[in-house]
């Protein structure tokens, strides 16, 4: 059953930059990386190449957890852990509009040089997070 989450921490997800994707193989095998994602109209969406072992895992177990947070001093410490599972996306004009943002997100403009290399790339199976469950933590409330 999907969960809602809170407004405030859509905002903060929008600010972030690198979330951790935990994965498990069908044996349980844990699997963590570090991703990056476009939040648009409340969801989170991720794109990740066929070949790579999370996509992999992805297909054998969909059950995620999905991590941002930051601070690197304890009155600073805030982040979100949610848990949930992937639904595949088609490639469809979405897809098109999806690698837009990662592009505008992560580089700025078309100009930049890892612009190129993304577009170098075979399109990502793109997936939206449907959030189970959340956890979320602010040490700032208490500096």
């Amino acid at each position: 059953m999907a969960v809602e989450i809170p407004v405030a921490w859509w905002r903060y997800l929008g600010e972030q930059k690198v979330a951790r994707l935990g994965t498990a193989d069908r044996h349980g095998r844990p699997h963590v990386k570090p991703i990056w994602y476009v939040v648009f109209e409340h969801a989170i969406y991720l794109g990740t190449q066929k070949t790579r072992k999370s996509f992999r895992n992805i297909l054998e177990n969909n059950q995620v957890c999905f991590c941002v947070d930051s601070g690197t001093r304890e009155e600073e410490y805030k982040g979100i852990i949610i848990w949930g599972h992937m639904e595949f996306l088609p490639e469809d004009e979405f897809h098109v509009r999806f690698r837009q943002f990662l592009i505008q997100r992560y580089y700025g403009t078309e100009d930049h040089p890892g612009y190129q290399y993304v577009r170098s790339l075979p399109a990502p199976q793109l997936m939206r997070l449907v959030p189970e469950k959340i956890s979320t933590w602010d040490f700032s409330r208490f500096a």
